[in-house]
């Protein structure tokens, strides 16, 4: 481990322990709708250039148990991407596949995961092992290293895997939940919201809030079924639900 990912993971490790409890979120729920495969996405985004910086993203993702359509996949995560290239980003979480879905041979019917792509080519780790409980929360962080021009992915504020150099820089921080048919349930219900506890970034300098000057963009695919909001007063805490699960 050289100095600067050590310096990240003393970092998370100290932030993970101002986690946050709430009610459970293991609402698990058919939310009834027709089977049409989309790619959706409900959450949190934020915008931001540092030329030459380590930048990183990192929250405490509840750990969910979602229903599943045939063959889709149900996920929640951190991220950084490229807006302005071909399919460039990096991501670490938990994810769900249908029985019927490629990855549930290693992954089970759930487990952690960690993807990274460049220009369309990705590179994608399951880890049964790692899964955790429902309603545990899980600290997952992703971290761009400038000198190398590689990702960096910890869990736990362990490092689990520093990816091969690529030819992007990230210009955005993700904390997104993710379903790929409109027939799954997205993480959460309308009484028992799912958590991203502590979204923060780090921006080269200095770790803020995802939302501490009130400047993230928050995202829903569709928010006529789905919803997020901020925790009220808390800027680092985002939930979201499917507005078809009603949840106790």
């Amino acid at each position: 481990m050289n100095r600067v990912i050590g310096a990240v993971a003393a970092t998370f490790i100290a932030m993970g322990s101002l986690a946050l409890t709430p009610g459970t979120a293991s609402a698990w729920c058919v939310p009834n709708r027709g089977s049409y495969p989309q790619d959706l996405w409900t959450g949190w985004l934020r915008s931001g250039i540092y030329p030459g910086q380590q930048v990183s993203i990192q929250a405490g993702v509840r750990e969910y148990w979602p229903y599943v359509s045939n063959t889709s996949v149900v996920s929640a995560w951190t991220m950084l991407d490229d807006t302005t290239g071909n399919h460039n980003y990096a991501q670490i979480g938990w994810w769900a596949p249908d029985k019927n879905n490629e990855h549930f041979a290693v992954c089970q019917s759930k487990c952690m995961f960690i993807e990274i792509s460049s220009n369309g080519v990705s590179t994608h780790i399951d880890r049964h092992d790692l899964l955790q409980p429902t309603d545990a929360t899980t600290y997952y962080l992703t971290s761009y290293l400038p000198a190398s021009q590689t990702m960096v992915f910890y869990y736990n504020g362990n490092l689990l895997w520093q990816s091969y150099a690529i030819s992007w820089a990230p210009n955005r921080f993700n904390a997104l939940a993710e379903t790929h048919n409109y027939a799954d349930q997205m993480p959460g219900a309308v009484q028992s919201h799912h958590y991203f506890y502590n979204s923060q970034y780090y921006d080269g300098s200095q770790w803020r809030d995802l939302n501490w000057d009130g400047q993230v963009t928050p995202y829903n695919s569709n928010s006529y079924y789905f919803g997020a909001a901020e925790v009220p007063d808390v800027h680092h805490n985002v939930e979201v639900w499917d507005g078809g699960c009603p949840g106790t």
